[in-house]
């Protein structure tokens, strides 16, 4: 969001005089723990610059992003599809596996060391199929959940006036004057007391 073309843009459809160099300073981008929103805060001279610049920055940001965002999402529902295919490929390859087991059990004209060499080579091809189809099965679950957290690029909450200027803070100022005042008016009367007690 800090980026400059980002902010060029902002400054272009505002009409600004500050550069990208400038306005960075001003934005600050936070994002919120747990979750995939990004907040978004900038100081300005006024609350309608601030507002309108952080509206822009959000609007310019979604704007760039949106065709990159739907084309990696294509990108998953694509390699998807894909390992949905293959799972069903393999689904009824366990099938004829199992169908072809229960021939070889039933078959009369094959003697017992062949009916058994013959499961013994099915088992073990029965065994890599499984494993292939569940390793898919688990890319499928991973992508689904990547899709489920891809959520559109949209506004939670829209930007809006302060209620005061988080600059200057009159009070904190005030306090801190008090205090400085205060230190230096001990100061000064233990240095004339000292001074006093010296001539």
């Amino acid at each position: 969001m800090k980026s400059n073309v980002i902010l060029g843009e902002v400054i272009y459809r505002m009409d600004l005089e500050e550069t990208a160099k400038q306005l960075t300073s001003q934005i600050t981008t936070e994002s919120i723990k747990g979750t995939n929103f990004i907040k978004v805060s900038v100081a300005a001279d006024s609350p309608q610059k601030a507002k309108s610049l952080a509206e822009n920055i959000v609007e310019v940001f979604l704007e760039q992003n949106e065709a990159e965002y739907q084309e990696k999402v294509k990108l998953l529902e694509n390699r998807l599809k894909i390992i949905e295919e293959q799972i069903a490929e393999f689904e009824k390859n366990i099938q004829e596996i199992e169908k072809s087991k229960k021939k070889i059990a039933t078959a009369e004209e094959l003697t017992e060391g062949e009916r058994q060499f013959q499961t013994s080579l099915l088992l073990s091809s029965l065994v890599a199929e499984r494993e292939l189809y569940n390793s898919l099965i688990n890319q499928a679950n991973r992508l689904k959940t990547s899709l489920k957290n891809c959520e559109d690029f949209k506004i939670i909450n829209y930007a809006q006036l302060p209620a005061a200027p988080i600059k200057p803070n009159k009070k904190l100022n005030i306090l801190i004057a008090g205090v400085l005042g205060l230190f230096v008016g001990v100061f000064v009367a233990f240095f004339l007391e000292f001074w006093q007690k010296g001539k």
